[in-house]
C-alpha cells in the first residue's frame, strides 16, 4: 500500500490488512508489514501475494480497477471479503 501511496497511515494499513486477511500472516513476517515481497514469491504463497496485491488500490480509493484473476488462489471466504471490500470503495 505504501508503494502506491507513501503517506498511507498505519491505521489504514491495518484496516485494509484485516479486510483481506493479511493480518493472519503479516505480523509473522521477518520485518512485519515492512517485509519486501520477493519477485519469485519464495517468501509468500501465491494466495498471500494476491492478498497483498489486492490492498494496493485501497489508499487511493480508485474508481477503476484492472484485475487479472486477483482472487484465483484465495479461499472462498477471503475471495468474498476482498470482492466486497473492492466494491465498497469503488
Amino acid at each position: 500500500m505504501k508503494i502506491v501511496k507513501p503517506d498511507t497511515r498505519e491505521k489504514e494499513v491495518f484496516e485494509v490488512a484485516a479486510i483481506v486477511r493479511v493480518v493472519e500472516f503479516g505480523g509473522k513476517l521477518p520485518q512485519k508489514y515492512n517485509t519486501k515481497i520477493e519477485m519469485r514469491r519464495t517468501n509468500l504463497s501465491v494466495g498471500r501475494v494476491q492478498r497483498v496485491a489486492i490492498t494496493c488500490p485501497f489508499p487511493e480509493k480508485s474508481v477503476i480497477f484492472l484485475l487479472d484473476e486477483p482472487t484465483s488462489a484465495l479461499d472462498q471466504e477471503t475471495k468474498t471479503k476482498c470482492i466486497t471490500a473492492l466494491n465498497d470503495i469503488a
